[in-house]
């Protein structure tokens, strides 16, 4: 389940291969079946950048081996044949969970694959090879997305290298859920709960707060450029007073 662009209503994906749009009272708003088996993740991201409206697009998850992704611009919750897409999964892979981060779309798949499409084209970029199960989930931590596998084992990955950083190791039983909430990664597994230190979300608001430091500098550069100016400006006409003065 998600909420679709603007919150406007409700998406669902279930076992009846069906996708379907309810407005926020739960009446039906449509029902596409563009999925031949059961519908895994449901995520929504937001259109191109410059664009208005608050719509968003949509993207699925199939059993099929497939990630449906469509534009609903009006946010109507109408799911439009003619602007749906089905992108496939190497080998044909289930497509089992989704996740967002800088203009990309990962893709979480059987047998232990980590597609990553790019949003906006609508193609596969790169295709991970980290784990030896299924992907059940991902969680966006900072510059990094991290997979959670029935292999008991979380690898972290490079959004921007597309590239696989490390492993948490053995979990002790196969991952099925990762939350990402603050400085902190919720990982539930079959045995438990294991609470693990987001560091990448750390090194994210230190490179943050790097930023806004570097544009305090500049902004005070630029202002002690602007002073100096203008005492050069007011001590010239101080000189143009007193030679004026003289004169007179």
């Amino acid at each position: 389940m998600a909420a679709g662009p603007s919150g406007r209503y409700l998406l669902t994906g279930g076992m009846d291969f069906q996708v379907k749009t309810w407005k926020p009272d739960g009446s039906l708003i449509h029902t596409s079946g563009h999925h031949n088996k059961q519908v895994e993740a449901i995520l929504v991201t937001p259109l191109d950048a410059g664009s208005s409206g608050g719509g968003g697009r949509l993207w699925t998850a199939g059993g099929d081996g497939a990630v449906g992704v469509w534009t609903d611009d009006k946010c109507s919750g109408m799911v439009d044949a003619s602007k749906l897409k089905l992108i496939p999964m190497p080998s044909s892979a289930a497509a089992r969970s989704l996740a967002a981060a800088r203009g990309l779309v990962f893709v979480g798949c059987e047998g232990g694959g980590l597609v990553a499409i790019d949003a906006t084209a609508l193609c596969v970029r790169k295709v991970l090879k980290a784990h030896i199960d299924t992907v059940d989930s991902l969680a966006v931590v900072g510059d990094q997305v991290w997979s959670a596998s029935r292999d008991r084992t979380i690898i972290a990955h490079d959004v921007k290298t597309l590239s696989t950083l490390f492993s948490l190791g053995d979990q002790g039983a196969g991952v099925k859920q990762l939350v990402a909430s603050g400085w902190f990664v919720w990982a539930f597994s079959m045995k438990g709960i294991r609470v693990l230190t987001a560091q990448a979300a750390w090194q994210e608001r230190v490179a943050a707060a790097a930023d806004a430091a570097s544009a305090l500098r500049g902004a005070r550069d630029e202002l002690s450029m602007l002073r100096d100016a203008s005492e050069t400006k007011v001590h010239a006409l101080e000189v143009q007073l007193h030679d004026a003065g003289g004169e007179l």
